[in-house]
């Protein structure tokens, strides 16, 4: 999938104008690193779409170098959709 990397504030303006309408698509916590499934330090993942949507629309990734680091490090992304993704049915030409 094609994720473009944006700032904190367009991914909170998309959240926060459109918060009712969005739906979890995927989420992961790993707060303490300790799950033997991710990177191995603390982390936290989560994926937005609206409701009834086939892609999400917006994540946003926070991970700490370790556990005792206060505060997470936050990466935000928007997502690109194309014709080469999928059948998702836009008539984009």
């Amino acid at each position: 999938m094609p994720w473009i990397p944006t700032n904190k504030h367009v991914y909170h303006a998309i959240y926060s104008e459109h918060e009712e309408k969005l739906s979890i698509f995927s989420t992961y916590s790993n707060p303490t690193g300790d799950d033997h499934v991710g990177s191995g330090y603390p982390e936290m993942r989560t994926q937005w779409g609206f409701k009834g949507a086939d892609f999400p629309i917006i994540k946003c990734i926070g991970t700490k170098k370790n556990k005792e680091q206060k505060e997470y490090d936050y990466k935000h992304w928007i997502f690109m959709a194309t014709k080469d993704d999928s059948e998702w049915g836009c008539d984009c030409e």
